[in-house]
């Protein structure tokens, strides 16, 4: 993992307004190029990207959305999985905490496996 770099997490929305170019896409461009540039690192969950295409696929077609996952792909985000255990261990922790539900199973990865500092979802950084 990211050692001692920052690690972002990104949502689906977040990932969507890059794409869009909307509301809080200069902030997920700044936050790309820090990561090329290897400032810090990007994390996103594989729920997440599931969410993208299919809402991709649903509004624009499933050509646009292929185009989109390949474009995903090439972005220097790594992507994670969530299991059974994370994913019902989200569930509870949502239950009592403002975080985006499908954030949560990244956390118990990152704590077992690195001393990254974990930021919440981008709609969280908003200045």
């Amino acid at each position: 993992m990211a050692g001692n770099k920052p690690v972002f997490v990104l949502d689906s929305f977040a990932v969507l307004a890059h794409f869009q170019a909307e509301d809080d896409s200069e902030r997920v461009l700044e936050l790309l190029e820090n990561t090329r540039e290897d400032k810090l690192e990007l994390a996103m969950s594989l729920i997440n990207v599931g969410k993208v295409v299919y809402l991709a696929a649903r509004n624009r077609g499933k050509k646009i959305a292929e185009a989109l996952l390949k474009d995903l792909r090439d972005l220097p985000i790594k992507f994670y999985e969530a299991g059974e255990e994370r994913i019902l261990a989200a569930a509870w922790i949502k239950a009592s905490h403002a975080i985006s539900y499908m954030q949560i199973p990244l956390l118990f990865n990152w704590r077992r496996n690195s001393k990254a500092l974990l930021s919440l979802a981008i709609r969280n950084l908003r200045a």
